[in-house]
């Protein structure tokens, strides 16, 4: 049994706050298996609830370090609110991708009326595009490229990711939650205007 299990959950807040990472990691383990199986039974999909999942801790960390939150002695409600707006924003993404599709239509949705290109131009510009975000990815820190490449590439969960690099979840979280944040910058600075979400 954790030495944290007797702290309410605002309190475990507060030393995260304060930095301690073992406060998070109860939180983590206080709400997981709940969360995960609201989202799974939402989704029926367990590669999706687990990118969800792990979307939402990356919201509740960023939240929590930067200060925001303000649901005093409403933490898991909180914490579902969150939950149910990604599962929503998520519904909302697989919708319009019904809907609308640059593949479905022969003129380009997102560039004006011309002629989206034969497959070999499709095939150069995916490629093109391809080497820029691995250019982007190349400018990253050590730490970072290792967990992006084994979270996108590998599609490693954040939880063996963590055994692997010796660190917690939240730690992991972190540094990929830093490590998209660097390459959007990067985008932006390097005007890859298509990779900037």
């Amino acid at each position: 049994m954790s030495k944290w299990h007797h702290l309410t959950d605002d309190m475990l807040v507060a030393a995260y706050q304060d930095g301690c990472d073992d406060a998070f990691d109860e939180l983590l383990y206080r709400y997981k298996d709940k969360l995960f199986s609201y989202i799974f039974y939402t989704v029926r999909n367990k590669n999706l609830a687990e990118d969800l999942f792990q979307e939402v801790f990356c919201k509740v960390i960023t939240t929590l370090r930067d200060k925001r939150y303000t649901a005093k002695d409403r933490f898991y409600p909180w914490l579902l609110t969150i939950t149910h707006n990604m599962i929503m924003d998520q519904f909302e993404r697989e919708a319009q991708m019904t809907v609308i599709s640059n593949d479905a239509v022969d003129i380009d949705l997102f560039g004006g009326t011309e002629d989206c290109g034969t497959a070999a131009d499709r095939e150069h510009e995916a490629a093109e595009r391809l080497d820029d975000i691995c250019r982007l990815i190349d400018c990253l820190s050590e730490e970072q490229r290792q967990i992006l490449r084994w979270r996108i590439f590998e599609n490693i969960p954040f939880k063996e990711i963590a055994e692997r690099e010796h660190i917690s979840i939240n730690t992991a979280l972190g540094r990929m939650r830093y490590a998209l944040l660097n390459m959007r910058r990067l985008a932006v600075e390097r005007d890859l205007q298509p990779y900037v979400c």
